[in-house]
């Protein structure tokens, strides 16, 4: 149900942030106003405001993903596989993926890596809560003269460690989970990870550049998916005629002059969020689908539609 997921998902999330930094400085304010003598006071209640609120944030994901596991991977159940061609294998991620896997893989071995994964992501989420609420531990007694400067820095120095750290151990868990994901998600879809972006540094500081790139080869056809940032192109070399489909809010819709598999393959397929900003177009090199970078391993539904698009062209040429 739409506003009932997680994070920015949620309704109650959304408006737990918008309500939480309206309160912040709302009470900041009317402190302010209400004791003019004693700047103090808007001073011990604005870092106290923020202090809390950041603790809940911060809070509110460790429960996410320590304890619900939000964004962690989870082994699709292949036992209930379901036709590729059935429309009900859209419900969710999951059962999608399921419908297209083509490769088995070795259960153990994947269930290992999901393992391995998962404990990268919470290890690095849990360094990136210190992190975030290790200031907050150093201001606030010092905001109320509770702790002395001299002791203060001694934080910054022990933080600015703990940042260095954070930055070697993101390198570290981020390859283990790439090379979990790998096993968990791609090799059981006939793909491979063949291009990672690169950290660099820039004038405000690190920034990341180039494309993750996963090839491969289903049903006989080549295929490469390019991750960039805000854009996802997927592409399977198909020689076709030329066509163009777009998305009107969710709605696919075919341009003129398209072959009529096309039409044939979208036919039934109903308006649907999955399908924002989508855009699909053939020509002798093959079907290419590209969409703003949007959800979660979306370029999956591209994919799956690309496949539906060549199995019609297929059916009507009787192969």
């Amino acid at each position: 149900m739409k506003g009932t997921g997680a994070g920015w998902d949620s309704c109650l999330y959304r408006i737990f942030i918008v309500g939480g930094f309206l309160f912040v400085i709302a009470s900041t304010v009317i402190t302010a106003v209400l004791s003019p003598d004693d700047g103090q006071m808007a001073l011990y209640v604005g870092i106290g405001s923020v202090s809390i609120f950041m603790v809940l944030v911060v809070g509110y994901w460790v429960v996410q993903i320590v304890f619900l596991g939000y964004g962690s991977m989870k082994l699709a159940d292949l036992s209930h596989k379901r036709d590729i061609n059935d429309l009900s294998v859209l419900g969710n991620w999951n059962t999608l993926f399921a419908a297209m896997v083509t490769e088995g893989g070795d259960p153990e071995s994947m269930k290992e890596a999901a393992r391995k994964g998962n404990s990268s992501l919470v290890i690095w989420f849990l360094w990136a809560a210190v992190v975030a609420l290790f200031p907050i531990l150093l201001m606030v007694p010092y905001a109320f003269g509770l702790l002395d400067w001299s002791y203060i820095r001694y934080g910054v120095i022990f933080y600015l460690g703990v940042v260095v750290f954070m930055g070697f151990l993101s390198f570290f868990l981020g390859g283990r989970a790439t090379k979990a994901g790998e096993e968990v998600i791609l090799a059981p879809l006939g793909l491979k990870l063949t291009g990672l972006p690169d950290v660099v540094a820039t004038g405000t500081g690190p920034g990341v550049r180039g494309a993750t790139v996963m090839e491969g080869t289903r049903f006989g056809r080549a295929g490469r998916i390019t991750v960039e940032m805000g854009r996802v192109t997927t592409h399977v070399e198909y020689p076709v005629p030329g066509f163009v489909v777009k998305s009107r809010a969710g709605d696919l819709e075919v341009e003129s002059g398209a072959p009529a598999a096309v039409d044939q393959a979208l036919q039934k397929l109903r308006k649907a969020k999955r399908w924002e900003s989508l855009e699909i177009s053939g020509d002798k090199t093959g079907i290419t689908a590209t969409r703003n970078r949007k959800g979660q391993n979306m370029w999956l539904y591209d994919l799956w539609l690309i496949e539906r698009i060549v199995h019609e062209i297929e059916k009507g040429r009787g192969v």
